[in-house]
């Protein structure tokens, strides 16, 4: 049995799906704790995000279905921060938050509909979602709570090291030959699996 690309994404989109019931218990158990809803939403954005993935290649919907999933995958990230950020009683940064989704619509549209490359766009996306891990990371360093202050270290870390595979990504798809597909099995294509 070999192992596809789009099969990974199936397996992505059921795991999604159990981890949004495993929040939505609970937030229904924990509705006291500021932060667990917006991790509900991420979760509930990634499960939709993923899954249109799977609707990519359903001839005439392609700039739809990439504009949905790819937006859904994002404002996932950004209510990771805000869940993060209200857990933590800080107000999030608003402006930190609008100017990294103007920044990513403006790309990831330009790289849509004025020069149309698949490549361009990851790296907008890889850019975006990297600029929200390393805020809900510094966010998490800078404003420690004593009790779970090893465990804030450790998520801290791990947003780190996820901004830098996907950075790593991003430095692949601009020296590799370019890929018009995300299905494609090249390299950069399988990375995001590993960060799951």
């Amino acid at each position: 049995m070999t192992l596809d690309i789009p099969t990974l994404y199936v397996v992505l989109v059921l795991l999604n799906l159990l981890q949004m019931v495993a929040l939505y218990v609970q937030y229904r158990i924990n509705k006291s704790y500021d932060g667990v809803g917006w991790w509900l939403l991420w979760s509930t954005f990634e499960f939709f995000g993923f899954g249109f993935t799977l609707l990519r290649d359903i001839p005439g919907i392609f700039q739809v279905v990439a504009t949905l999933q790819n937006t859904a995958i994002v404002l996932g990230t950004i209510f990771v921060y805000v869940g993060v950020a209200r857990f933590l009683n800080i107000k999030e940064n608003l402006s930190v938050i609008a100017t990294i989704l103007l920044l990513f619509f403006a790309g990831f549209f330009y790289f849509m509909f004025i020069e149309d490359s698949s490549d361009k766009r990851g790296i907008v996306i890889n850019l975006a979602l990297t600029a929200i891990a390393i805020v809900t990371a510094v966010t998490l360093l800078t404003n420690r709570i004593s009790s779970i202050n090893d465990m804030m270290k450790f998520i801290a870390v791990s947003l780190i090291v996820h901004g830098a595979v996907l950075l790593y990504r991003s430095y692949l798809m601009i020296w590799l030959p370019p890929s018009d597909d995300m299905f494609q099995p090249v390299f950069y294509n399988f990375l995001p699996f590993l960060m799951q």
